[in-house]
């Protein structure tokens, strides 16, 4: 019986949930609104840029771009501890932060922590091993996952070490 109520009220909240929203009329609503959580932090939720980087050995032409930090795959235990998800985040905030200094023109890019601690992330992180021989050349890109890549960042080129 008990196990009946729960549902219900859980489907009841469900329901409330995806209701569209509504101004409150009243002063008295309005503060009564406060004591239950909204957890609509935001209408809709954009993507940002995705890091992407290509690599060369010495005298070769770069290769395709390719995502710098595919998404690992989730397991029921990341419920409860998700490492690896938190450092992913933290990764994703990085390129943004980067992405963002970008949009101000008035500073040279490469000369920005921002950009140093991005190409140490390519460096640690999305090389192979095989990528990280001395002299392995890389570039990196800012896709914004439009058709068009006019609007992409693409860094000059670097060799692995270097920085």
């Amino acid at each position: 019986m008990g196990i009946w109520i729960a549902a219900g009220l859980l489907i009841a909240c469900l329901v409330l949930a995806r209701l569209p929203r509504r101004d409150v009329q009243g002063r008295g609503l309005a503060l009564l609104r406060t004591l239950f959580p909204s957890w609509r932090f935001f209408e809709e939720i954009e993507a940002g840029p995705s890091l992407q980087v290509a690599t060369a050995a010495v005298g070769e032409p770069f290769g395709a771009w390719r995502d710098a930090q595919p998404a690992s795959p989730r397991t029921a235990a990341a419920l409860l501890v998700n490492a690896r998800g938190n450092l992913e985040l933290a990764y994703q905030s990085l390129v943004d932060q980067l992405a963002s200094e970008l949009d101000d023109a008035a500073q040279d890019p490469t000369a920005s922590i921002t950009y140093a601690l991005v190409q140490r992330l390519i460096e640690v992180e999305c090389l192979s091993v095989a990528e990280c021989a001395p002299g392995q050349r890389y570039r990196f890109r800012l896709h914004a996952g439009v058709a068009n890549e006019d609007g992409d960042f693409v860094s000059a080129e670097h060799v692995v070490g270097a920085t």
